[in-house]
């Protein structure tokens, strides 16, 4: 009976083959960075009379942040476009005088210089007063004010800084010897502490 005990039968499994796709995923720590990123400054010096935004606040393109007293600017603006209406009268009138024939072409040729100097006049103060605001130029968060209301400004000095968030770089860095994997569109999937259980999808 001994002699005709043996091993008992091997099991044996089966599956069907079939082809799938093993990614392959590496790991890397990174920073965060702006696509576009400025601070923001004055073009002129001035005190600031109007503030309109807060530390960390979200802008859109265009939106104005503060303004510097303009009040001497704007009176000159309205001297200079009351001298800009009286050329164009004397224009106007010149121009008849000169279809009657009754003034020389170089008396109209100074009317008419007269008013284009005038018309520079009031776009060169209309620019002035545009100096005094500072504009958002483009969509972003700002970061911390460095200015206050009632505050003196030299030319060029800063006011606060402007960043873009929508879209966003993420800088990183990889091992040489994952480059053979690495190619542009490739999707990344980027995690942050600051936004738990939340997952941004990027690409290369």
């Amino acid at each position: 009976a001994g002699a005709m005990m043996g091993p008992p039968p091997v099991a044996v499994a089966t599956a069907d083959v079939s082809e799938m796709k093993w990614p392959v995923e590496s790991a890397a720590i990174g920073t965060i960075t702006p696509v576009q990123g400025v601070t923001l400054s004055v073009e002129v010096s001035g005190t600031i009379t109007e503030l309109s935004f807060e530390s960390g606040q979200p802008v859109q393109k265009g939106d104005v942040l503060a303004k510097l007293d303009s009040r001497s600017e704007r009176a000159q603006l309205s001297a200079v476009e009351a001298a800009r209406d009286l050329a164009k009268l004397s224009l106007d009138r010149s121009k008849q005088l000169l279809e009657r024939q009754t003034i020389s072409q170089a008396e109209f040729d100074a009317a008419d210089a007269e008013y284009k100097q005038a018309l520079a006049n009031v776009e060169n103060i209309k620019s002035s007063i545009d100096k005094k605001e500072i504009v958002a130029p483009f969509d972003g968060r700002l970061g911390i004010r460095r200015i206050n209301l009632g505050q003196y400004l030299n030319a060029g000095e800063a006011v606060v800084s402007l960043q873009s968030i929508d879209p966003i770089y993420v800088s990183f860095y990889l091992p040489q010897k994952e480059l053979a994997y690495l190619k542009v569109g490739l999707p990344v999937e980027t995690i942050s502490d600051a936004f738990p259980g939340q997952q941004i999808i990027g690409k290369i």
